[in-house]
């Protein structure tokens, strides 16, 4: 995961299963509620153009709640495991 400034996220990465592929997995880890490390989701078949304008936006935090965190199914892969959210994927 990549380190960034951020008031929201911690880190940040896409795994692309094979070279060339359109959509890969991104993994947020945000901050926690004293601005460490915090709990780590993953996001399913994410277009790598939409990835490329999160790590290029001034805020990771704002991007991500207007174009990411409902639109895509997701896993919460730390802590308590279940996720909340309807596109959720317990």
């Amino acid at each position: 995961l990549v380190r960034t400034k951020s008031s929201n996220v911690w880190a940040y990465g896409m795994d692309v299963h094979e070279a060339g592929d359109s959509e890969g997995d991104v993994v947020i880890q945000f901050k926690d509620t004293n601005g460490g490390p915090g709990d780590i989701y993953q996001y399913l078949d994410v277009p790598v153009r939409l990835y490329r304008r999160f790590i290029s936006a001034p805020s990771k935090g704002h991007f991500f709640w207007q174009y990411i965190r409902d639109n895509f199914p997701y896993r919460k892969l730390t802590g308590n495991r279940r996720g909340v959210l309807p596109n959720a994927i317990n």
